[in-house]
């Protein structure tokens, strides 16, 4: 799962700041894993209480309870660190002239270009935030999915046999799948949909209503909470238990996850297009080129792992036992020849 997290922020970290990162053991990697963890484990409780109860804010850090205060801080300084220090290393490499085009490089030049009547300082800070959040926002969720298609090709070996029976007669195997062959693949298609359907990476998806609002004879008031349940929307379908990528070539009024998994309104996901391109294409070159199985235990007997997913928010399968192994020698030849042309 490592090679999926590894991946995950090469690309992001690429887009964003202009780094290369070749090892999850990278500084940036750690830092960003750090504020991750915080944020799931301990992070978020102290706004959402300050928020109902306004009075805890004047409550002192070394106060019995204020624990929560405690984390809240070290969670902000993990933040600014993963925030600050990849952004005043793509401004320096700017100032000598060997900075790399991208995100944060890209939005500062037209900054310093245009006649500014903002303040600057502030919007700097809205580039610098807009920066640490698309690698926040966009890492772990990619991870989460493709752990999820590793699970269920392992539970359902006869899905993962379709596929690649799909892939072998429409590209063969004298090269890997591009986004040129995507139109050509329709059940892989659905079977990222049913990926997405069966384990959506973040279930909840909370906003704030600007307006009053009437949802079905329910009145919200304007700066209402909302928590749209992503996972039960996903549940819509008959026997959403099963993993059957077959359901929306069968029923074309069944949900599709991709409308929805990415949030909601002006908040929704603004790098959806890129996950969702690079979720296709890591399972169509897995499924080219690997052969995914279940292990055999010391009885002799295939272990087939549960359907377990850990706590947070992002849903991640526990770990499971799985066996992964190239296709044959030809498709070995492939998968060195694609690194070597990706490191020239």
């Amino acid at each position: 799962m490592s090679h999926f997290k590894r991946f995950s922020a090469a690309t992001i970290f690429a887009i964003t700041y202009g780094l290369t990162i070749t090892s999850v053991d990278h500084q940036f990697v750690r830092l960003a894993d750090r504020v991750g963890s915080l944020l799931v484990a301990e992070g978020m409780l102290a706004p959402l209480l300050v928020e109902f109860f306004p009075a805890l804010k004047y409550l002192p850090t070394w106060a019995p309870f204020s624990g929560f205060k405690r984390r809240a801080l070290e969670t902000r300084d993990a933040l600014n660190d993963m925030i600050n220090i990849p952004f005043d290393i793509v401004k320096e490499a700017m100032r000598s002239g060997t900075a790399k085009p991208c995100f944060v490089s890209s939005l500062l030049e037209a900054h310093y270009s245009a006649d500014k009547q903002t303040n600057d300082a502030e919007e700097e800070d809205d580039i610098k935030w807009a920066a640490g959040t698309l690698y926040l926002g966009g890492e772990e969720t990619t991870v989460s999915v493709m752990e999820s298609f590793m699970l269920a090709m392992v539970r359902y070996p006869e899905v993962y046999k379709k596929v690649q029976e799909e892939i072998d007669h429409v590209i063969g195997n004298k090269r890997l799948p591009t986004h040129d062959d995507r139109d050509s693949l329709p059940y892989l298609d659905c079977v990222l949909k049913e990926v997405l359907r069966w384990n959506p990476p973040a279930p909840l998806s909370p906003h704030r209503v600007m307006e009053d609002d009437i949802y079905q004879g329910y009145h919200i008031p304007a700066g209402a909470i909302i928590i749209p349940n992503i996972y039960v929307m996903m549940q819509a379908c008959p026997q959403p238990e099963v993993f059957r990528p077959e359901r929306f070539m069968e029923d074309p009024e069944t949900p599709d996850p991709l409308e929805v998994i990415f949030g909601f309104g002006r908040r929704i996901c603004p790098g959806r297009y890129l996950a969702e391109s690079n979720l296709w294409y890591l399972i169509a070159n897995i499924t080219a080129t690997f052969e995914i199985s279940r292990v055999i235990d010391d009885e002799g007997k295939e272990i087939v792992p549960p359907f377990a997913i850990s706590d947070g928010l992002i849903r991640h399968p526990k770990p499971f036992p799985c066996s992964i192994s190239p296709r044959s020698e030809k498709t070995a030849i492939l998968i060195y020849d694609a690194r070597t042309s990706a490191e020239s």
